[in-house]
């Protein structure tokens, strides 16, 4: 199905628009939503805040049916971020870029919580410094890494304490 020949009314703007115009959703006759993509944006932003009520009261659920598709689509996901690696990273530095105060503020609000996880060496920052460190996806990371790459942190804070002098 060549998507810029085939057609589909919206139903929201009740406009004849190309396949291309409409988002992908499986769940639909023909694999996509009713509403175009136009449409959709100026209801997502005419509707903020009924969205964001929307997640808050479903925190949970949302959560777990995320987990639920990553564990279903390991490889789909790896074979994504593989082939937009640029795409992925030039999207993350233009957050970073704009959300500057909102990144240091909650690192600030965080900073004890951080401070626990870098001392007990939680799996969460492990993983962190292992993908940081090994250029890998969590997905990628072996099993038993983990436990592994505390043991070398871990010893490697014991010779870093064993060469200072006391009094530090």
């Amino acid at each position: 199905m060549n998507n810029s020949s085939v057609r589909k009314i919206c139903s929201t703007c009740r406009r004849g628009k190309s396949l291309a115009e409409f988002s992908r959703e499986k769940s639909k006759k023909i694999g996509y939503r009713n509403r175009c993509k136009s449409c959709d944006k100026r209801y997502r932003e005419a509707n903020k805040e009924k969205i964001k009520r929307y997640h808050e009261a479903n925190k949970e659920k949302i959560s777990a049916r995320n987990k639920r598709y990553q564990e279903a689509n390991k490889e789909k996901i790896k074979r994504y971020r593989e082939a937009n690696k640029e795409k992925i990273s030039a999207r993350n530095k233009r957050y970073q870029e704009a959300n500057k105060e909102k990144i240091k503020r909650y690192y600030e609000a965080n900073k004890e919580k951080n401070k626990q996880h870098i001392k007990n060496l939680s799996d969460s920052y492990i993983k962190v410094r292992v993908r940081k460190n090994f250029h890998l996806l969590s997905a990628e990371i072996p099993p038993g890494f983990i436990e592994l790459y505390r043991a070398i942190i871990k010893s490697k804070r014991r010779l870093r304490n064993a060469a200072r002098p006391s009094g530090f």
